[in-house]
């Protein structure tokens, strides 16, 4: 959402609020909800292991089955028990057959739930999404409230809003695998529930819970919180709470008061910023001046300048500007953040040389750097465009782009949609249904270990399996432009807002407004107010 949000006009935000301003009233006057198609799933099986090492920290596994009624499964937000994980060691495997799985490369800190982390699965509207992931997370063991000899560790299970969950998690499964040595579960306690049954698990000893038919409100209220405490002896490490711990706690608890009433909050608050975006315009990065009405469009645009004036988000921007380069031969790609120099002379457009410039000895690009030649590019496109109908340049544009994609609907085969890409590359990305077209037309093309008869394959798309080249070479496109600009760029999801503050810099209001809301907890729990999924 905020990616979308970011690249929005103003104006056409003011007026998107005021819309959703009586969407949500109507929430509150008319009983049920309507589910939106993107997100709408059931749970079949959510079976998590939580693996203690000696030095407090904890591996954390989950496994998901998702049974998926909706047509934009794309991410899974997966809460994490405290802020202490560490992003690097995060692995994802994904199947749509339960037996056939394929890594997930593409994982982030969440936008949505905090802490948590986000696992893009590209899955669309395949009907059955299978689903493992992998963490490791600090601050696990503490020691135990109740008898200062023992260690224990509380667990709470992520879980999903009810905004786009089908009813209750059918089977719930918590492991607690204890640490290496503890063959015996004689001076051991357990917390809030007895464990059902004990077992070992690549030889080491685990207490099992299991559960059926479980409301996501129930997990989020804790009715689902399991721990276990046992002798020090058996760890080298482990943490006490302080009185930093207990205020951390209490507004914990009171952040989840504040999630139960975000509906109301979140309604207040937007009301506050449609009437603030009535009076004040300063969050757009492309503002043209002096243009007039029926003087018709500018054209002879580059793609990326284009783009600009079709205030395409600045991640795809910045994307765009170093797929040309790579096209060109200006630039090679040694690696997915690693470029070299290839030929300086063929790069004849003022913000190609810019780029150029911010490419360091390294082979990394200078984020300072880029941030000023995108400045530099926005305000060379706004003077670029004086003197014409920016209404008509737009739509100018946005037929250009059209008809970029169409060449890659009216395709009947991957070589015909290989060859659009390779025809119309530059442009694919200004369209503001970019990532909607991506999914549809291109994501059957380079599904892993391919079979006629997956189904993830959508069938409305009418596309038959590509040769590995060619799967490999429209999955190399969709990579380039998907992950350029979280490459180069610390935060990609911002480049927007900060190119807004180089070329537009406000006066004295602070910059962006932020979506997405979470709960944490002091103690060893998972905790996800919005839960996984959007």
């Amino acid at each position: 959402m905020s990616v979308l949000w970011s690249g929005v006009s103003f104006r056409r935000r003011t007026k998107v609020v005021k819309i959703f301003v009586i969407f949500l009233i109507s929430l509150f006057i008319l009983p049920g909800f309507v589910r939106g198609d993107d997100y709408d799933f059931s749970v079949e099986k959510e079976y998590v292991d939580v693996s203690l090492n000696k030095n407090a920290t904890a591996w954390i596994t989950y496994h998901f089955e998702f049974l998926n009624y909706g047509t934009g499964f794309n991410v899974v937000d997966i809460g994490m028990p405290n802020e202490n994980y560490y992003l690097n060691t995060a692995r994802g495997e994904l199947s749509y057959d339960g037996k056939s799985y394929s890594e997930v490369y593409d994982i982030r800190d969440s936008e949505y739930v905090h802490p948590g982390i986000e696992v893009h699965v590209n899955a669309g509207s395949t009907p059955h999404i299978y689903l493992n992931f992998t963490v490791l997370c600090d601050k696990m063991i503490y020691e135990s409230p109740k008898n200062s000899s023992m260690a224990s560790v509380v667990f709470r299970p992520t879980w999903f809003s009810g905004n786009y969950q089908r009813g209750a998690t059918k089977d719930l499964r918590i492991r607690i695998i204890l640490p290496e040595g503890m063959n015996s579960l004689n001076n051991t306690a357990w917390y809030h529930r007895d464990w059902k049954y004990s077992e070992k698990v690549n030889g080491r000893m685990a207490v099992v819970w299991e559960f059926s038919n479980v409301s996501p409100d129930d997990i989020s209220n804790g009715n689902y919180d399991v721990g276990i405490s046992f002798s020090k002896e058996y760890v080298n490490k482990y943490y006490t709470r302080s009185l930093w711990d207990d205020l951390a706690a209490f507004f914990a608890s009171l952040g989840e008061i504040l999630c139960l009433l975000s509906p109301l909050l979140f309604t207040a608050l937007v009301i506050v910023i449609s009437i603030y975006a009535n009076s004040k315009s300063k969050r757009d990065y492309f503002r043209p001046v002096m243009t007039i009405p029926g003087a018709g469009p500018r054209t002879g645009l580059t793609a990326p300048e284009a783009a600009v004036v079709l205030e395409t988000p600045m991640e795809r921007v910045l994307a765009m500007v170093i797929y040309g380069m790579l096209k060109k031969g200006v630039i090679s790609k040694i690696d997915d953040a690693t470029f070299r120099v290839r030929d300086a002379m063929l790069a004849n457009r003022d913000y190609e040389k810019d780029f150029l410039k911010a490419l360091k000895g390294d082979g990394h690009f200078d984020e300072k750097l880029i941030k000023k030649a995108l400045a530099k590019l926005v305000k060379e496109v706004e003077k670029k465009v004086r003197g014409f109908d920016i209404k008509d340049t737009k739509k100018y544009y946005q037929d250009i782009v059209e008809k970029a994609w169409n060449e890659v609907k009216s395709s009947t085969n991957p070589e015909d949609i290989k060859k659009a890409i390779d025809k119309y590359g530059e442009w694919l990305p200004a369209s503001e249904h970019y990532n909607n077209y991506v999914e549809t037309y291109f994501f059957p093309i380079y599904v892993p270990t391919y079979s006629p008869n997956r189904a993830n394959v959508r069938q409305s798309s009418g596309v038959p399996p590509a040769p590995p080249d060619i799967a490999g070479a429209v999955r190399n496109y969709v990579s380039s432009i998907n992950n350029a600009s979280h490459n180069i760029v610390s935060n990609a999801k911002q480049l927007s807002q900060d190119i807004t503050s180089i070329v537009h810099p406000a006066p004295v209001y602070s910059s962006g407004v932020h979506t997405g809301s979470g709960c944490a907890c002091a103690c060893a729990c998972a905790c996800a107010c919005a839960g996984g999924g959007r």
